[in-house]
């Protein structure tokens, strides 16, 4: 996984929060 990669998943969290990315989110930060 590359650094470009956890950048799209915050921007995709940021753009769908309501998602069950919110998971993800922990991750990204």
């Amino acid at each position: 996984m590359t650094d470009n990669n956890k950048q799209k998943t915050g921007f995709k969290l940021v753009l769908y929060p309501c998602f069950e990315s919110k998971e993800t989110y922990i991750v990204y930060q």
